[in-house]
């Protein structure tokens, strides 16, 4: 625990957490989250026309023209699932949990820090406004704060017994049944994010500064308190393992072939641009008879 921080707990201790992978407390192994940016990708991409052979040669981007934004939204999402997989000592991490009306929250991270309920929105190189009731795409209007936040209001509603059993009252985490869980959303690659004014509980960042951020949230809760959390968080949630989707584990496997097919051609493009380049000097060089970069530079600046 950092100096100087106020750690809530009945149980509060200065040891370190025991060494875990975030997601223990017998979270379900095949409970990934939902990648609907990916999903998306994948399915627009097999709607596709496929390259020719010519096309693959020189480097033509395998991306079709209507599956390009979800392809970065589908990065920002395996991004984020990362940077929370990483996180290890003392945290929690639960995927495609459930909140109220069938609504489902892409990842639900419990640790030090408090409560987040996470959710990556594909708005790849839209402007983004955030003031504190609204959100904006490109000056249109979304509803996204409001769902995001019922989602984290019905999952603190469920922890709220747990809350009340390990902190004590007048924190930060005991303001109403709706005041454990903040809400998160990241943004995949917005050209330009402005929060105006911060809505809530909900914080908004970019899929690139997601981590950075994340490191740097104080630690608040004790080992024991994140420990009956995770716990409770669990038991509320009641879907079986039939109600989970079982082609994530292929999908991200076919999602990783695309994204090598892509490298490879834009690798293949910089090799033609650079010999086109080379060739095109050759034959300038040639037919001035021999002259040199530098003498070839100084006749065009006179």
């Amino acid at each position: 625990m950092g100096d100087g921080i106020a750690v809530l707990g009945k149980f509060c201790t200065t040891r370190s957490a025991p060494r875990r992978p975030a997601g223990a407390f017998g979270a379900p192994a095949s409970r990934l989250p939902p990648y609907g940016a990916l999903r998306q990708c994948l399915r627009l991409q097999s709607e596709g026309p496929s390259l020719s052979t010519f096309s693959r040669v020189f480097g033509v981007d395998p991306l079709v023209r209507s599956a390009q934004r979800a392809y970065r939204g589908a990065l920002a999402e395996i991004q984020v699932a990362r940077v929370l997989a990483a996180l290890g000592d003392g945290w929690t991490v639960l995927n495609s949990v459930p909140g109220d009306e069938g609504s489902v929250i892409d990842h639900l991270a419990i640790g030090p820090p408090g409560v987040f309920a996470i959710v990556t929105l594909n708005h790849a190189g839209q402007r983004i406004w955030v003031g504190e009731r609204t959100f904006m795409a490109d000056d249109e209007l979304l509803d996204c704060l409001a769902s995001v936040e019922a989602v984290a209001a019905a999952i603190s509603r469920r922890l709220s017994g747990a809350r009340d059993n390990v902190l004590p009252s007048g924190t930060v985490f005991s303001a109403g049944p709706d005041g454990l869980v903040t809400a998160c959303i990241v943004i995949d690659a917005p050209s330009e994010l402005v929060i105006r004014q911060r809505p809530g509980r909900t914080e908004v960042v970019t899929a690139r500064s997601f981590g950075g951020w994340f490191a740097d949230l104080p630690r608040l809760l004790s080992p024991t308190v994140v420990a009956q959390l995770s716990t409770a968080a669990l038991a509320t949630d009641s879907r079986s393992e039939s109600d989970l989707p079982v082609d994530t584990a292929a999908m991200l496997h076919d999602f990783d072939l695309l994204q090598r097919t892509v490298s490879a051609s834009h690798l293949r493009r910089l090799i033609w641009t650079a010999l086109g380049l080379v060739l095109c000097y050759a034959a300038v060089f040639g037919s001035l008879g021999g002259l040199s970069l530098v003498g070839l530079l100084a006749l065009l600046r006179q």
